[in-house]
């Protein structure tokens, strides 16, 4: 049975809801679905669904694709994605002898593509596990691991360096990012020496449930906290920056926090600029008073080139994410947000006055964010200090420079972007908790209008394929056919 996607590969909403009907039932064996007539890049969607929806064990998935190995319905990326993404979720107790068989046989059969030899390294990292990391059914493991010649399981001098321990490792959902990336035609940001463009991603930690219990194990030969979040800025800095907008909606917060502040600007500050047009920004990342004009200036042009109807609640939105700034302590973004809404708010006083004006109501605007009297507050306090300078960095750039470089505090947040996400959560606007939603309508109507989450627009099956997620591609896609429309 053949899906009925269209020949670029595009997802539409119908298209992306037959592809999910159809994988349920050839997963559970109800009939046999017909792949060859998929568009390639239609390849990892459908090894993301099969993985994250969970319509299968681990080890039917895995026999689902080894079957198919032969006539290549998949394309050697998306296998390597699928090997990936399988192996680093699946649980201890599926992997048995005949796992590891599949999974080295379809590693070797990688081989013959040079393009992947990142992923390939990576796969072999996770594939070479210690025996004694297994339960004890499945000891026979070591000795078919020993069996695999060694040119097929090392592909660079630092493969042999790293074991990663099954107990130690959980899903990373930023793999995402560098297998699309893999796959596009441009890679002029990539550097030519081979041993930069070896990838590898952090387990995510910090909710396991092994976490408290294994982390001090000193046997486990494991990169240092250090290491891990260099690893990850590293290859984060490597991807289009509309992918990596994509991968701040399902990041690891609290792994993230715990980056070294100097990286952190380095890495906000380079994803900005390279999105922005700012070539001299990665040199430059150090100087605040660069980092300051950019952010100012994207604050002021989001709200410039957003529909003349949606600025009063573009402007509350801007107004109440400053607030949030302040009481994350993030004055590196504060500061020139305030100031880029200075330079619109003085150019377009009438906005501003019927925003603060009691008897000026928003309420038939969909996306109107409600201003609390601290909102309000806070604004006219981060205000006032910018008009008493007279928009000029150098009068606060010392306060910004010793909390940017002390080491001492943490910014959780990616600037206004990050922010946007927090504000479009169900509920209230409290960071803390698992268990709030993310309003994805909310989400991307504002973000789409800001400029900031492109990546629904370009690559729709990014996002999980949830009720939510396809309301938002109906949405966006609805948007973008119709920009000045607010019916969605």
């Amino acid at each position: 049975m053949n899906a009925p996607l269209s020949s670029n590969g595009d997802c539409s909403f119908d298209q992306a809801r037959t592809l999910v009907e159809l994988l349920d039932c050839a997963v559970l064996g109800e009939y046999k679905v017909d792949y060859s007539s998929w568009p390639p890049r239609m390849d990892h969607a459908l090894l993301l669904i099969m993985v994250y929806r969970s319509v299968a064990t681990p080890k039917e998935l895995l026999v689902h694709v080894a079957d198919r190995s032969d006539s290549a319905p998949f394309s050697d990326a998306a296998i390597a994605k699928f090997l990936i993404l399988w192996m680093d979720q699946a649980p201890q107790d599926f992997v048995d002898s005949e796992c590891y068989s599949m999974l080295n046989g379809l590693l070797q059969a990688l081989q013959r593509n040079p393009a992947l030899e990142p992923a390939i390294t990576l796969a072999q990292r996770l594939l070479r596990l210690p025996a004694q990391d297994f339960d004890t059914t499945y000891s026979g493991i070591s000795t078919i691991s020993a069996e695999v010649p060694r040119e097929s399981r090392t592909v660079s001098s630092r493969s042999s360096e790293l074991t990663i321990p099954m107990k130690n490792r959980k899903n990373h959902s930023s793999l995402n990012i560098i297998f699309d990336y893999m796959e596009q035609d441009d890679r002029s940001d990539s550097p030519s020496d081979s041993s930069e463009t070896e990838l590898y991603f952090p387990p995510s930690y910090s909710h396991s449930s092994w976490a408290s219990e294994h982390s001090a194990d000193s046997s486990a030969s494991f990169l240092s906290v250090e290491e891990k979040h260099q690893f990850y800025l590293e290859s984060l800095l490597k991807c289009p920056p509309h992918l990596i907008a994509s991968e701040i909606v399902r990041l690891d917060w609290d792994l993230f926090s715990k980056v070294r502040l100097r990286d952190y600007v380095r890495f906000a500050f380079t994803s900005f600029s390279r999105f922005k047009g700012y070539p001299e920004a990665f040199e430059a990342y150090t100087n605040v008073a660069k980092f300051c004009n950019f952010m100012s200036d994207w604050t002021s042009t989001a709200l410039t080139n957003a529909p003349e109807s949606l600025r009063p609640s573009v402007l509350s939105l801007l107004v109440k994410v400053v607030g949030f700034l302040y009481h994350w302590g993030d004055f590196n973004s504060l500061f020139p947000m305030t100031i880029g809404l200075q330079k619109y708010i003085d150019r377009n006083p009438d906005d501003w006055q019927r925003l603060i004006d009691p008897d000026s109501s928003c309420s038939d605007l969909e996306l109107s964010v409600e201003l609390l009297e601290e909102d309000l507050e806070i604004f006219e306090r981060c205000r006032d200090k910018v008009i008493r300078t007279g928009n000029r960095f150098e009068h606060y750039q010392d306060e910004i420079r010793s909390r940017m470089w002390s080491g001492k505090q943490y910014i959780p947040l990616w600037g206004p972007f990050a922010s946007l996400l927090i504000l479009a959560k169900d509920g209230n606007d409290s960071f803390v908790g698992e268990e709030q939603r993310i309003n994805w309508p909310k989400f991307i109507l504002i973000g789409s209008y800001l400029n900031v989450a492109r990546i629904a627009l370009e690559r729709p099956y990014f996002v999980a394929y949830t009720p939510e997620a396809f309301r938002v591609i109906r949405t966006v896609q609805h948007m973008s056919d119709n920009p000045l429309q607010e019916d969605t």
